[in-house]
């Protein structure tokens, strides 16, 4: 049995990677693209907006 496929608009896409928010970039790149990604940028981000 093949596992079922997704297409996404190549605009949400484009929006998700955006780099104004590292999080919502790695998941895009991990869960919905099925890509290898830095997790640096995230804990990165983390850290400053967290205050740690």
């Amino acid at each position: 049995m093949s596992k079922p496929t997704t297409t996404f608009s190549q605009n949400i896409v484009d929006w998700l990677l955006e780099e104004n928010n590292p999080a919502v970039r790695y998941r895009t790149q991990t869960e919905l693209l099925g890509e290898l990604s830095d997790k640096q940028p995230v804990l990165d981000w983390l850290r400053r907006h967290n205050g740690s």
